[in-house]
């Protein structure tokens, strides 16, 4: 029995006619590796029929990619309710409850955001890997992104090397921050002995944060905060530089009296449809704990 996966059904434009395979290939964003890994088990085809990347395809003609998938036994799939914000035959994307780590590791090997997309996927007949393009802190909430197969997985995750998937957080952080819209580009490594805790110092991998404040509470300020790069924590290790740590988080110095995680959220999603280049934009509300805190910290007078 064929279980290959179809990857991408593509009739080639006039502006491709002429190009070698492997070079229309590439233009559409797929890696060298899964070009050699499709060539290898003969999974390029054109009208039908197998052909080596060095030919050359003319207008009009259907390439189609078909991949062998690797079974999903290393995440067991549990019936793990979870909120679909947006899915195709591609992407999923979901809403992650604060308190839930995305994919199993040391200590969580069930009870995951993975367990629960490994059985969404497997209700559709899909005995896949399950494949996050990104991650979330366990007790930060919002918009998760994971890819249904292995060419969706390769796309998206050049897009966020590209800067072409955006990502957009809202947090509340103590203090007030001045100036109200600015960046931090500050290197982030490793507390040293320290199993999870980062900090900006020498020699850490470069991370840039764009903040800025939409509305200001009492001894804290709402912000929104937009990733150009995805170091662990750099939101958190961001705001704690400045001297204005996530309230909740206590790792990183913030008040635990009035919430009990940090409190950020993934409200924003912007990213490109593998199929067919579509943006697409997705946004999550704020959950109830970030909502009541916010309603305790209006000024007088508002809210």
């Amino acid at each position: 029995m064929d279980n290959r996966i179809e990857l991408m059904r593509v009739v080639v434009p006039p502006e491709a006619s002429g190009q070698r395979l492997g070079e229309f290939l590439r233009r559409r964003g797929l890696s060298r590796t899964l070009i050699n890994r499709l060539k290898n088990s003969e999974g390029i085809l054109v009208n039908g029929e197998v052909r080596w990347t060095i030919d050359p395809v003319f207008a009009g003609e259907e390439v189609v990619l078909l991949l062998e998938d690797e079974p999903s036994s290393y995440v067991q799939p549990e019936p793990i309710p979870i909120a679909v914000v947006y899915e195709d035959d591609d992407v999923l994307a979901v809403n992650k409850p604060a308190g839930l780590i995305v994919h199993p590791a040391r200590g969580y090997r069930n009870g995951t955001l993975a367990n629960a997309v490994a059985y969404h996927l497997q209700q559709q007949g899909l005995e896949v890997p399950v494949r996050p393009v990104h991650r979330l802190d366990m007790e930060t909430s919002g918009l998760v992104l994971f890819a249904k197969n292995p060419w969706a997985h390769n796309v998206m995750s050049l897009q966020l090397e590209r800067r072409l998937l955006r990502r957009e957080y809202i947090a509340v952080v103590s203090g007030h921050l001045w100036p109200e819209d600015g960046q931090v580009n500050a290197p982030i490594r490793r507390v040293p002995n320290h199993p999870v805790k980062h900090e900006v110092g020498e020699g850490g991998r470069p991370a840039l944060t764009y903040y800025r404040v939409v509305r200001k509470l009492k001894d804290a300020d709402l912000v929104e905060l937009k990733l150009d790069t995805g170091r662990t924590h750099q939101i958190r290790v961001h705001m704690a530089y400045l001297g204005h740590p996530l309230l909740g988080d206590q790792l990183y110095g913030g008040p635990t009296d009035r919430i009990q995680r940090q409190a950020l959220h993934a409200f924003r999603l912007r990213f490109r449809r593998p199929r067919d280049g579509e943006e697409i934009t997705l946004e999550a509300p704020l959950p109830q704990d970030m909502a009541d805190l916010i309603a305790q910290l209006e000024p007088e007078g508002q809210g």
